[in-house]
């Protein structure tokens, strides 16, 4: 028989937060089953200590230590296949409950409403020394159902954390193109069922900013990944397309910021987007330009 709920923790050197984290868990006022499926990417610290004693004391958490550094996607991909229940929830292993209702509010509205598939809290941001304070769109959806396109599509942002959805991840794969687990998850969600969501306006989850957080993490090479990520999903999901090329733009805005200076931002920056003038003058005249800054510069 199908346990009730999954919940899943992904954590890699957390050990200043994985125990707010799994108590969290534990204060839930629930009246079902549930299992907890930690998977710890190969940790230098103490997390996996404080996993392995929550594990030892209670039977329905359960640690995955990976062999070899799974990464962030292979994590992901690894826990869900591991996640027997009829629903998952997700709780990155740096974020943290605030309700101790929240998972049986959404287990009940699942149960009441078979057309929906995903449902979502409001957030609370919690920043740390360091941080880059951000903008969260969330309090513009409302309390009612909302169809995919006006949740992936737009600008909304859907903290995994926060989430509660239908098991539809047998036998996933994580398409070789993605490098942020959740900006996939989500929309193959919606895509493979008929796509509603509901969001609950109370905050519910502490989402913690820290200069750790994988979407804190900048680097060239890093930029250009998340770049062709979004790209690919504009094409795979057409739907989301808005959503996907504004955050294409961002990361290629961002590398054309930190490679070229000066009067030539813009022209390298036009020709990330339109990659049809590679084979133009355009393409020729920024190269020579580029060569007499260099000779002048150095």
């Amino acid at each position: 028989m199908m346990i009730k709920l999954s919940i899943l923790v992904v954590t890699y050197n957390q050990e200043k937060y994985i125990q707010q984290c799994l108590d969290s868990i534990l204060m839930q006022q629930v009246d079902f089953e549930y299992e907890v499926i930690i998977g710890d990417d190969c940790s230098t610290d103490d997390t996996a200590v404080i996993c392995d004693a929550y594990a030892e004391k209670y039977s329905n958490f359960h640690v995955y230590h990976h062999p070899k550094n799974l990464g962030h996607v292979g994590n992901w991909e690894f826990c869900l296949n591991h996640c027997h229940g009829e629903y998952i929830a997700i709780l990155e292993g740096d974020d943290y409950w605030l309700d101790a209702n929240k998972l049986p509010k959404q287990v009940d509205y699942l149960d009441t409403h078979p057309e929906v598939a995903l449902t979502i809290t409001n957030i609370k941001p919690v920043y740390e020394q360091g941080s880059i304070q951000r903008s969260f769109e969330f309090e513009t959806m409302g309390e009612r159902i909302w169809k995919r396109d006006e949740v992936c599509g737009k600008s909304w942002y859907i903290l995994s954390s926060s989430s509660m959805f239908r098991n539809v991840f047998q036998n996933f794969v994580f398409p070789k193109e993605i490098h942020i687990a959740d900006s996939y998850l989500f929309p193959y969600l919606l895509d493979v069922t008929n796509g509603l969501t509901y969001a609950f306006p109370e905050q519910m989850t502490a989402y913690r900013q820290h200069p750790n957080n994988v979407s804190a993490k900048s680097s060239l090479s890093g930029d250009i990944r998340l770049a062709d990520q979004y790209r690919y999903l504009s094409k795979r999901f057409v739907w989301e397309k808005e959503g996907c090329k504004r955050s294409e733009e961002m990361y290629l805005t961002r590398l054309s910021r930190a490679i070229f200076p000066g009067f030539l931002k813009y022209r390298w920056r036009y020709l990330l987007f339109h990659p049809n003038k590679l084979f133009s003058r355009y393409i020729i005249k920024t190269i020579m330009d580029w060569i007499r800054y260099i000779k002048k510069t150095y």
